[in-house]
């Protein structure tokens, strides 16, 4: 074990709880998960991230005492799921949604979490190669429905896998452990099966150009979730990226794109209305290319303006969010928080209404 290991090893052992590493139920559970998967008539290379979800709820249970009931909830559960993936898969314009983690290693090194995330199905990160950083990059595949990476979330912080600010033994240990950083997330939406990357490059927009509006939805999302903390200490000074890397599944066209939402973070309960906000607030960009879709165009308008509104009013643009110190002191004002959440959120739910993604 590298003598830098064993120093972080040594440092929180006593603050967080170890995860169990067993590869042999790692593999069990995901099994279990991917017979649920084709039972509920879900394809699993189409919907690889559902199985993910379901390895690590009965790995969960697997590896800790558990009952019946607690299992047969648990398959409850993820049929649920599946049919909130098949649901999503007849929501036009719904971008596909995937989450980057970075977790820091609690006890093991990253040969042993490596083991286990590889049996418990998920893709092999190639950023992990570096055995000098003091955390796990854990990616998820796309998936169709936002409630899907939550469960993801939620279930790497049941099997300890991720420490949530309520593992230490008080909530500043895991900030003390950290260095500052806190936990980084990234959110990556890709482009509906029906939205081409020439089609929203090419788009005519009154308001706000088309590479200003994701920004947009960067910034906003930054400083409504994410914490003073994270964004001073954040590793790069831009938190959007567009580019032509894409994993295509059943809903995408390789000829897509997708854009990385970075200056995120696993905060507390307010990264499951994160995940489900980020999706939304994706799919009203890329209504901006199909204009029949009027109504889901006339929300996306309101949005774009009231936000833009919003910022000018503050001072908030691409370039003064560029810098650590100012996005850092933005967020830590609560009545700007809380405008911008509560933005959100009506948006949210005036597109759930409307397109009945969420029962909200």
């Amino acid at each position: 074990m590298l003598a830098i290991e064993r120093r972080i090893i040594s440092e929180i052992t006593p603050v967080f709880a170890q995860p169990v590493m067993d590869v042999s139920k790692a593999a069990c559970a995901r099994d279990i998960a991917h017979e649920i998967t084709k039972q509920l008539g879900c394809n699993t290379l189409h919907h690889p991230a559902l199985v993910e979800a379901g390895s690590l709820a009965f790995y969960n249970l697997d590896t800790r005492f558990s009952t019946p009931t607690d299992i047969q909830r648990a398959k409850n559960r993820m049929r649920r799921l599946g049919q909130a993936e098949l649901a999503a898969k007849q929501t036009p314009l719904l971008p596909t949604i995937g989450i980057e983690i970075e977790i820091p290693l609690i006890g093991h090194n990253h040969y042993d979490y490596d083991n286990v995330f590889s049996n418990l199905g998920f893709p092999v990160n190639k950023d992990n190669q570096n055995p000098f950083v003091n955390y796990y990059e854990v990616s998820s595949s796309p998936s169709l429905s936002a409630k899907t990476q939550q469960h993801i979330i939620n279930g790497l912080i049941r099997t300890e896998l991720l420490p949530s600010l309520t593992t230490g033994k008080k909530p500043t240990d895991i900030r003390q452990y950290l260095s500052k950083c806190l936990i980084s997330l990234h959110v990556n939406l890709g482009s509906p099966r029906e939205i081409s990357r020439n089609q929203m490059e090419t788009l005519d927009d009154a308001n706000v150009s088309p590479r200003l509006y994701p920004w947009m939805i960067s910034a906003a999302l930054g400083l409504a979730y994410t914490s003073p903390q994270r964004l001073k200490y954040r590793k790069n000074d831009d938190d959007l990226t567009l580019n032509k890397e894409f994993i295509a599944t059943e809903q995408n066209d390789p000829r897509g794109m997708k854009i990385e939402l970075r200056a995120l973070e696993v905060r507390d309960q307010s990264v499951y209305e994160l995940i489900q906000a980020a999706q939304i607030l994706g799919m009203l960009y890329f209504s901006k290319a199909s204009p029949e879709d009027k109504e889901l165009a006339a929300i996306a308008k309101r949005f774009t303006k009231v936000l833009k509104t919003f910022f000018t009013k503050n001072q908030i643009s691409d370039q003064t969010m560029q810098s650590k110190e100012v996005s850092s002191y933005c967020a830590q004002n609560p009545v700007l928080v809380n405008n911008l959440r509560n933005l959100i959120k009506r948006t949210r739910r005036a597109v759930a209404t409307y397109q009945k993604v969420y029962n909200k």
